[in-house]
């Protein structure tokens, strides 16, 4: 959460700098841009059992964290864009437990330990502009699709299809600076979970390694993901 307040913080900041600009056409024009932001992940990755310890369930999830990239864009019209984005997300794979006691099961009892991951986006997107006249704020929708690899500390890398969709404002400041915000909602496959055990190192203290596998019961076939991110863009 304070990783959205803080981005949110960042949105108010820069629609109070630009108060006296207006709008030049975008027409065939380079964009560049960088971005920060955070990201929240909506669901479990997956559900596993373990053959050490059958009384509990095991979950993974991705820890809320956030989120940096750069994209370049080129506007054919002051309608459509076509962009290309890259987005690194440094976060934590959290491991959590709940315990089966005559058939039933407790609810997730918390984190179990955790293990650094990094998650690399490449998506390439159509952008739809919406300009208002000449007004210096942008609006505009967009649809993309790609792949996002999944890099896991003491595991192999991974990588799942990646679709888009999202809305945004650019806000000129000059005819070559624009700010930009942009809301986006993510949608990956990682079924790769579904193909082998999962075997994991983590290491909960300094010293202390732990090696243990586990056998997937149940993986997130759908991943729903949301992104609220902040940047600048440039026109050279």
């Amino acid at each position: 959460m304070k990783h959205l307040i803080l981005t949110l913080m960042a949105v108010g900041i820069g629609v109070t700098l630009c108060n006296r600009c207006q709008a030049q056409n975008l027409a065939k024009r380079v964009e560049l841009s960088a971005f920060g932001g955070a990201v929240v992940f909506a669901n479990m990755l997956s559900e596993a059992s373990s053959d050490v310890s059958p009384q509990f369930d095991f979950a993974t999830s991705i820890e809320d964290n956030h989120l940096f990239g750069a994209a370049v864009g080129y506007h054919f019209n002051q309608n459509l864009q076509a962009e290309g984005t890259f987005g690194w997300v440094p976060t934590n794979l959290i491991f959590l437990t709940r315990l089966k006691v005559l058939g039933a099961t407790s609810p997730w009892l918390g984190s179990r330990s955790s293990q650094n991951a990094d998650l690399l986006v490449y998506l390439g997107s159509l952008n739809f502009n919406l300009p208002i006249g000449r007004s210096r704020f942008i609006p505009y929708v967009l649809v993309g699709g790609g792949a996002m690899t999944y890099k896991f500390e003491g595991s192999q890398s991974e990588t799942a299809l990646l679709g888009q969709l999202g809305a945004g404002l650019r806000i000129r400041l000059r005819d070559a600076i624009a700010i930009r915000l942009q809301l986006s909602n993510y949608f990956s496959s990682p079924s790769f979970l579904l193909a082998k055990p999962v075997v994991f190192t983590v290491t909960n203290e300094p010293g202390q390694t732990e090696v243990f596998e586990e056998t997937i019961l149940e993986a997130t076939r759908f991943q729903r993901d949301g992104a609220l991110q902040i940047g600048i863009s440039i026109f050279p």
